[in-house]
C-alpha cells in the first residue's frame, strides 16, 4: 500500500461539529506524506522527527487513539503498533 498524495482531514464523527482545525496546523501537511506510511519493516523515524516538532502532536495522538477504526500510519508520533500498546495499557504516552 502506497502513501496518499496528501494527508486528508478527518473528523472524529462526521455527524458532529468537533473542532478539527488542529489538522490544518499539522507539520505533516507541509511535507511529503510517504514517511508517515512506512512499508512493512520500514522505519518511522523520519515521521517521528517531524511529529516531535509539531505543535498539534497531542491533538493528533488523541485523535488516533480515540477514532474507530484506528488510522493507519504514524499519528501523534506513534506507529499503529505503539498506539495498540497504549490502548492496551502496555505503554506510556510521551508528552
Amino acid at each position: 500500500m502506497g502513501a496518499p498524495d496528501s494527508l486528508p482531514l478527518f473528523r472524529l464523527d462526521p455527524g458532529t461539529d468537533d473542532d478539527m482545525t488542529w489538522q490544518e496546523l499539522a507539520l505533516c501537511r507541509q511535507v511529503d506524506p510517504a514517511p508517515f506510511f512506512p512499508k512493512m519493516g520500514g522505519s518511522a523515524r523520519a515521521a517521528k522527527r517531524i511529529c516531535a516538532m509539531c505543535d498539534v502532536r497531542p491533538e493528533c495522538l488523541s485523535y488516533a487513539l480515540h477514532t474507530s477504526p484506528p488510522p493507519m500510519g504514524v499519528w501523534g508520533g506513534t506507529t499503529e503498533d505503539e498506539r495498540l500498546d497504549i490502548r492496551r495499557g502496555r505503554a506510556d504516552v510521551a508528552a
